[in-house]
């Protein structure tokens, strides 16, 4: 078993860093399943051409598509079916076989979103589009389509009246149905027959209408038996007098099929000498999923597109782990005269995730994705190696430390010419100093054998204190706020980081009385220089933290200064544009006039000089007057309001002179004589004196909406003897009437049995999170009352 995270198979080395977790995710964005596999079955280790390839058109596809475009091509693939489907049809097709009608409907889905796919994108230039170009649908595809969408909507539902054979035969066939409706209810109905009834209904069974019998009550002269009941207490007859009838229905039906089967030929036959173009765009399509979910993916997680570097080493900025809500985001720098970077500090620090969040972004560089960081520049390494801190193989039975060994041993084996070796906790298992010494003296040899950049985190002293002195390598640690007890995820440069084991201890033990002696002994059998170093490096880390914090508040005190100058600026700036369009169409207005008096004057119109004198004098005196109001009306953000600070309570109603509204007091700032007023979600900080008070806007007037309805909503549908297409057409419209409250229920009497109706009705409100279906209070099994859950 390969240790090298690029290799082909999956090892326990991905399981480590989740990558298998994240590789679910990552299928989730494709719709074909070739597509799922291809996007984790590409591996661009040692082809860095193909790799730039990859990343660029990537990269050119968000840049060239829309957040619109991209969220109706995944629309889009919805409506095909499944990729195994689509292949057997098409194999079909190719051999000259025939597909019925919902069949058919899928392969033309297939070339009506390919089509679509060319005319909506064709000003999009990737290599997925390029084939739909050089196809010309009309020439090819026309004819069938006009034909066939014609007769076949798109959900496959055959629009027979369009047919004029077809229309007839279904015409007639309507007629002898309701012929043999009105029999069987006479039938039913007539006093001597009612007597031997199980109950007052009818069936279609075996395309027979039958009536319930009662098995002691049968006579031969009453008909034939169709069926019988589980119990065999009721027998479901066909009465004699409707038996012709039925027969002539049956022989309509099958005039129905054995039309319909010519047809699904003739289309069939059609796309016969179109199936290798048909496979051209399944392919195209699939190209087009692949790009699709890739760059779907890198939107969904915030990544970003990595720049390859050339010499070995990796620089991210904003770097995280992508299955981690709300993740603390970190730099990370390794050039390559580095040896590599030691993390230390306190367990659930973030070393773990620090490590693996690095190791994801190489696996899903080599895969050709963005990686999760703000920006990054990465060297394709030869070779990637994961090492978790727990390596024991009972199996193998070796312990912790024994496993950890044979592993390591084995990576001396594959060193490559490039690697990128991350470690976690190494040698956690065996004594401190002699794990430190193990460690530095592999090392050497790991970088005697090849170029190494290790990343390794550790909680011995001696190994970060010795390996920090060689200035080969980088050290950093986790923060830890001591003051708050608990870890700050953020990854500080420069210098090691204590462990503060005892302290946690500490901490957590403050519930238990009887140990609060633990930690004193435990800095008691600590030898004096090792309390002050983790004394020195603790006190170095809470002052880094106190820093950052500090320097985080005046970011915050800054950006929210800023805010406020930018509200207030914006308030101000509408009012002013609010003055500055109601000045335009007054002026509009006044030159509309004087054009409208220049054009009277030219058509002579106005034949006296007084008259135009008169107008002109009136439109003067209009200029003048807006003149006036500018200059002498102040800005409305000038006025001042009643309201004094002192006299203010929150929850108050206030009247702004800025917004002309009517606002709630939701804070004070007494210091800078501010309130902030709230209306909805909007809240805005203002100076007291654009305030007065206020009882209140005055009450909204109510809006009544009145809505008609041009069809009649019904509360029973009786189905028997409809054909299935036609009973869903019926069902779907009415559960939109109950969904919408028209109805209280809706019953639907689709016969006793085991009929298609039944079953597709119960199975549908099985399936359904809207709808339950139940028995009626008569208990009648050929009818389901249905009511919304």
């Amino acid at each position: 078993m390969t240790i090298n995270l690029l290799g082909s198979e999956k090892t326990i080395y991905h399981k480590q860093v989740e990558w298998s977790w994240l590789s679910e995710i990552i299928t989730q964005f494709a719709y074909f399943d070739s597509t799922k596999n291809l996007l984790l079955k590409k591996n661009y280790q040692g082809n860095i051409e193909g790799l730039k390839q990859e990343l660029k058109q990537i990269n050119s596809y968000l840049d060239l598509l829309k957040e619109e475009d991209r969220e109706w091509i995944g629309h889009q693939f919805t409506q095909l079916p499944s990729e195994a489907v689509l292949e057997k049809y098409i194999t079909i097709l190719s051999k000259n076989g025939s597909l019925n009608f919902s069949e058919l409907n899928k392969i033309t889905t297939l070339i009506e979103l390919a089509q679509v796919f060319r005319e909506e994108m064709i000003s999009v230039i990737t290599p997925e589009f390029l084939l739909l170009k050089t196809i010309d649908f009309n020439a090819n595809f026309r004819p069938f389509l006009r034909e066939f969408r014609f007769l076949v909507d798109k959900n496959g539902d055959i629009n027979f009246d369009k047919h004029p054979e077809l229309s007839q035969l279904f015409k007639r066939l309507r007629e002898i149905e309701d012929k043999l409706r009105r029999s069987v209810q006479d039938w039913i109905n007539y006093p001597a027959n009612s007597k031997l009834l199980q109950f007052q209904s009818f069936d279609v069974i075996y395309d027979r209408f039958v009536v319930p019998i009662r098995s002691d009550s049968y006579r031969s002269d009453l008909g034939l038996i169709v069926s019988r009941s589980d119990s065999g207490q009721t027998l479901f007859v066909e009465p004699f007098e409707m038996r012709e009838n039925c027969n002539k229905r049956l022989e309509l039906i099958a005039k129905i099929d054995e039309f319909i089967n010519k047809l699904e030929i003739k289309f069939s036959q059609s796309l016969h000498s179109l199936a290798p173009i048909i496979n051209s765009l399944y392919e195209t399509l699939i190209n087009i999923d692949y790009f699709s979910a890739k760059a779907e993916f890198c939107l969904k997680y915030k990544l970003s597109n990595p720049q390859i570097k050339s010499t070995p080493g990796f620089q991210f900025s904003g770097l995280f782990h992508p299955l981690i809500n709300n993740p603390v985001k970190n730099s990370a720098d390794c050039k390559n005269d580095d040896f590599g970077i030691v993390i230390s500090g306190p367990n659930t620090g973030g070393k773990t995730v620090f490590l693996k969040s690095i190791t994801l972004s190489y696996l899903l560089f080599y895969h050709g994705f963005f990686v999760p960081a703000s920006s990054a520049e990465m060297y394709p390494y030869d070779g990637v190696f994961y090492f978790g801190n727990d390596l024991q193989d009972l199996n193998a039975g070796l312990s912790s430390f024994s496993g950890e060994v044979k592993n390591y041993l084995n990576l001396l084996d594959n060193v490559l010419p490039s690697n990128l070796i991350l470690i976690d906790e190494i040698f956690n298992s065996t004594s401190s100093d002699e794990a430190s010494a193990l460690s530095l003296a592999y090392f050497d040899e790991l970088h005697q054998r090849g170029k190494c950049h290790i990343i390794v985190s550790t909680h011995h002293q001696m190994f970060k204190t010795l390996i920090h002195q060689t200035h080969h390598y980088q050290s950093c640690h986790v923060g830890f706020d001591a003051e708050a007890m608990k870890p700050t995820y953020k990854i500080i440069w420069g210098t090691p980081g204590s462990s503060m084991a005892i302290d946690i201890f500490k901490i957590l033990s403050r519930n238990h009385p009887n140990l609060t002696s633990i930690p004193a002994k435990a800095f008691s059998h600590l030898n004096e220089k090792t309390v002050s170093y983790e004394t020195l490096l603790q006190k170095v880390t809470q002052r880094q933290i106190e820093l950052d914090k500090l320097i985080n508040h005046n970011r915050q005190l800054e950006i929210d200064l800023k805010n406020q100058k930018g509200a207030m600026e914006g308030v101000l700036n509408l009012k002013l544009n609010e003055e500055l369009n109601r000045a335009k169409k007054e002026i509009e207005k006044i030159i509309s006039q004087a054009k409208t008096v220049l054009e009277q004057s030219k058509n002579h119109e106005i034949t006296k000089v007084k008259r135009i004198d008169e107008k002109s004098h009136e439109l003067l005196n209009q200029i003048s007057t807006l003149r006036k109001n500018e200059i002498e009306t102040p800005l409305e953000e000038e006025k001042t309001g009643n309201l004094q600070i002192q006299s203010a309570k929150i929850g108050d109603s206030v009247f702004s002179h800025i917004f002309k509204k009517h606002f709630i007091i939701h804070s004070l700032d007494l210091r800078k004589n501010e309130i902030t007023i709230a209306k909805g979600n909007f809240k805005l900080s203002v100076p007291v004196h654009t305030l007065s008070k206020s009882n209140g806007p005055n009450t909204k007037q109510s809006v009544y909406v009145n809505v008609e309805k041009s069809s009649r909503s019904l509360l029973e549908i009786d189905a028997r003897g409809m054909r299935l297409s036609e009973f869903q057409n019926c069902v779907d419209k009415a559960l939109g009437d109950l969904l919408s409250g028209d109805i209280p229920y809706l019953s639907v009497v689709h016969g006793h049995g085991d009929g298609i109706l039944k079953k597709w009705l119960r199975d549908y409100l099985k399936k359904s999170s809207d709808f339950k279906g139940e028995t009626p209070e008569n208990g009648n099994d050929g009818e389901t009352k249905i009511t919304i859950k």
